[in-house]
């Protein structure tokens, strides 16, 4: 007659903390990933090189979060068009403010 061992919680609680931890792994590398490809997209395409003159033209190179610096960064207000940007998805501002935008400061 076979029969069938008790569960094992402890072994499955195990088993389910080794999934989560190859789950944030696998999440991690995606997420850097996706963090390089868009950096590589700022630092090398010339589609955000020309919308990104265009946006700070428009703007006077002056921030338009402050209205006192001039702008150097071009800031996304949406990455719903990543990549294929629109000009009223995009906005120049100061380094500064491109820091406080993104909780950095």
């Amino acid at each position: 007659m076979n029969t069938v061992a008790p569960f094992d919680e402890a072994l499955a609680e195990a088993y389910r903390r080794a999934q989560t931890r190859h789950n944030q792994a696998r999440i991690q590398r995606e997420r850097l990933d996706r963090h390089e490809e868009y950096e590589r997209y700022l630092s090398e395409s010339e589609n955000w090189y020309e919308i990104r003159q265009l946006v700070l033209k428009r703007d006077d190179y002056k921030c338009q979060a402050c209205l006192l610096e001039t702008a150097s960064d071009v800031h996304h207000k949406s990455y719903q068009h990543l990549y294929d940007e629109i000009c009223f998805d995009l906005v120049s501002v100061c380094r500064p403010c491109h820091k406080k935008i993104h909780g950095k400061l």
